[in-house]
């Protein structure tokens, strides 16, 4: 006969303490800490995701970001060379003039239109290059052995002693095939190295 008052599936913070009813195991669930303190101790459980397709689309938005500012730039130099007025006209072959048409103290007519997008300009340059070497490093990490990852899903499902149990977006990186092209291992081990390795993971606790 069915129980009418079934007990209630258990949550994660009910799960902190206590054994598990079936198997008599310890069912305390770990999460970022113990994860962490077990990619630093061996680097070669330390499988993250690079994020290729976000970080190129992250480009993408900064290169059409200056683009348009370099469009821009162009229209505010061509207007200032054609100018009558003696300053604007010097902008382009004088530095200090230039930086200075937004000077309190510049001469009427002046328009610092010109220096204001380089001003807007450097830092976004300066990112986006930045942003574009990481991006050209990021492509040249090599890609997580399978049973590599298959040995950290064993290690973090493990209820006897790490019961690895995060519940955020993230909790199905590792298992989703969907990212698995995109998972990489910051220290991959040479087929020498895989027995030890795995045998290694299996003691980390």
């Amino acid at each position: 006969m069915n129980d009418p008052n079934p007990a209630p599936a258990q949550t994660p913070a009910q799960l902190e303490t206590g054994n598990n009813e079936k198997t008599g195991e310890p069912s305390r669930t770990e999460g970022y800490d113990r994860l962490g303190m077990a990619m630093g101790h061996l680097p070669e459980m330390a499988i993250l995701r690079r994020f290729r397709a976000l970080s190129a689309e992250d480009l993408l938005y900064q290169q059409a970001e200056l683009q348009g500012l370099e469009e821009r730039l162009s229209r505010y130099q061509a207007k200032d060379k054609q100018s009558d007025h003696e300053d604007r006209k010097t902008y382009a072959l004088d530095w200090d003039t230039l930086q200075r048409s937004g000077a309190d103290d510049a001469a009427n007519g002046n328009v610092s239109a010109q220096w204001d997008t380089i001003l807007k300009i450097r830092p976004g340059l300066k990112e986006y290059h930045e942003a574009l070497i990481r991006h050209r490093q990021v492509l040249d990490l090599r890609p997580a052995i399978p049973r590599q990852v298959k040995a950290l899903q064993s290690w973090m499902e493990r209820p006897d002693r790490h019961n690895i149990y995060l519940l955020g977006p993230d909790r199905n990186i590792w298992e989703n095939p969907t990212f698995r092209e995109d998972l990489t291992s910051l220290e991959v081990p040479s087929e020498e190295q895989a027995f030890t390795n795995s045998f290694t993971i299996g003691l980390v606790h």
